[in-house]
């Protein structure tokens, strides 16, 4: 302890280590604890358990292994299974610092694990997308299935509160040691971070609007979001409507 905080840190790789690293003086030194060569990510609970997805096993027909290091030594926790041959591997895992034992993990699409017992079971099994999204801040968001996830933490300060970092933004939600569903919030109102193609106004109709990733919305009022968008997963282009007939539009995008 140095000022009160402990001085311990855990570093790993993707690619070309041969071990996970300790450094027990914030950082001035770093030691070898064996484990995995390569992890896809790694997160330390409150009680001290170090949690890493070992990235050596990318074939999610075994399913990717999870491991955790306590009390000296690795342990290979249950493999979580998923899609065999899509290349959708396990991306991120958070324990939860309030509620020892607790752990989830998401894989490429939004699709969840969650154990309560320190790995030894998840709940589903393969990950899979059980929560209802809920996007009263953004409504066309909650049409969405599929979307890119980035990380995914335990907040600190609300107890068995999961936040994950995926598709246009941030979500939040409790997700339970079961198969019920339960609902993902979304967090984005006014920053969706949408990339801009093209925006055009036919007269005395709506703003068309292109963007990437999305194709294409129709903008009825520039402070109220979009219900839906115009179509589903597709880089959008460019888009126009006709001198003589504003109400003939078009939008191109491409998958």
């Amino acid at each position: 302890m140095v000022g009160g905080k402990t001085q311990g840190i855990y570093i790993g790789w993707n690619y070309g280590a041969g071990a996970v690293y300790h450094s027990t003086n914030g950082g001035t030194s770093f030691s070898s604890i064996s484990g995995p060569a390569q992890i896809a990510d790694i997160s330390i609970s409150s009680d001290g358990v170090v949690y890493v997805i070992d990235n050596t096993l990318t074939n999610r027909a075994t399913g990717q292994i999870i491991q955790k290091y306590q009390s000296g030594s690795w342990t290979h926790i249950t493999a979580v299974s998923g899609d065999v041959g899509s290349g959708n591997l396990l991306v991120s895992i958070a324990a939860d610092p309030l509620n020892l034992g607790h752990v989830a993990v998401t894989d490429a699409q939004m699709d969840i694990s969650v154990s309560h017992n320190y790995g030894a079971n998840w709940w589903p099994n393969p990950p899979a997308l059980t929560s209802v999204l809920e996007a009263s801040d953004v409504p066309w968001l909650a049409s969405l299935s599929g979307i890119s996830t980035g990380t995914a933490l335990y907040d600190p300060a609300v107890s068995d509160k999961l936040w994950i970092a995926s598709g246009v933004g941030a979500w939040y939600g409790s997700p339970p040691a079961s198969n019920a569903a339960w609902n993902l919030n979304s967090q984005n109102k006014n920053q969706q971070g949408l990339i801009v193609q093209k925006i055009v106004k036919p007269p005395g109709k709506s703003l068309l609007m292109t963007v990437q990733d999305h194709i294409a919305f129709q903008l009825p009022s520039v402070t109220v979001e979009p219900s839906h968008s115009l179509a589903g997963f597709a880089q959008g282009g460019g888009c126009d409507y006709s001198k003589s007939d504003p109400n003939f539009q078009m939008a191109q995008g491409s998958y």
